[in-house]
């Protein structure tokens, strides 16, 4: 069993590189869990590596500072960042945003691009994964063990702005089943994006909100074909 060791020096910490952002709510939340309970922040030290990075614990110790209370932790060498990913795989730490920030910072190009289109066009965080990997079998598990790749800059960009465009017509554009319906529809070379946008226009009203893309794929391709003749009618489904 690790000896658990405790110190005021704060100056002996570090952040390591690819760790998730500091959020100040969440630090003032445990300031005032452990201001109500200190007796208790012995049974649940940091844990650092051999450089004393912290590998668990980086709000905790925030807390802590700002409270000039003493800091218990355990050392243990050899530990990483891998083993941060990994202690937070399981729980709401981390959520897809946090793992893109720390490959990010790491100077995975891949995730830096998410991070961009993330911020520019405020979709879904698996929307936007599965638009620039094209691909709907874009996994969490993938995303958060560093395997995401950017397949196609350009055409994700394009289906973005797409969704946009349709957006402006149905208001549950930004939900997963119906983005995923989208770049579906999208990706089908017989696809006409100014033809979606005038049915869209004019009977978008009817289309329901629905919680499957197969529904959806079957209401755009309905509103796709209105008022259109057998010959130039198109099957999404």
């Amino acid at each position: 069993m690790q000896h658990i060791q405790k110190t005021e020096d704060y100056s002996l910490f570090k952040r390591i590189a690819g760790n998730r952002t500091i959020k100040s709510s969440h630090v003032l939340r445990l300031k005032d869990s452990i201001s109500r309970n200190p007796d208790l922040i012995a049974l649940n030290p940091l844990i650092v590596n051999e450089k004393m990075e912290i590998i668990d614990g980086q709000h905790r110790f925030e807390a802590l500072r700002k409270l000039t209370l003493p800091v218990y932790y355990v050392q243990m060498e050899g530990m990483n960042l891998n083993e941060i990913q990994a202690l937070n795989s399981s729980s709401k730490s981390w959520n897809m945003v946090d793992y893109a920030k720390s490959f990010a910072e790491l100077g995975n190009k891949h995730y830096k691009t998410y991070l961009e289109f993330l911020s520019k066009y405020k979709l879904g965080k698996t929307v936007i994964a599965q638009y620039l990997a094209l691909d709907k079998h874009t996994t969490k598990q993938a995303f958060t063990d560093g395997k995401f790749k950017v397949k196609n800059e350009e055409e994700a960009a394009r289906m973005c702005e797409g969704l946009l465009e349709i957006g402006k017509f149905h208001d549950n554009y930004n939900t997963k089943a119906f983005a995923t319906a989208f770049r579906h529809v999208w990706l089908m070379p017989e696809y006409k994006q100014a033809r979606m946008l005038d049915k869209m226009e004019k009977f978008g009203k009817e289309l329901p909100n629905f919680r499957i893309q197969e529904d959806y794929m079957r209401g755009l391709e309905k509103i796709y074909n209105t008022y259109v003749s057998e010959r130039q009618r198109f099957r999404f489904y």
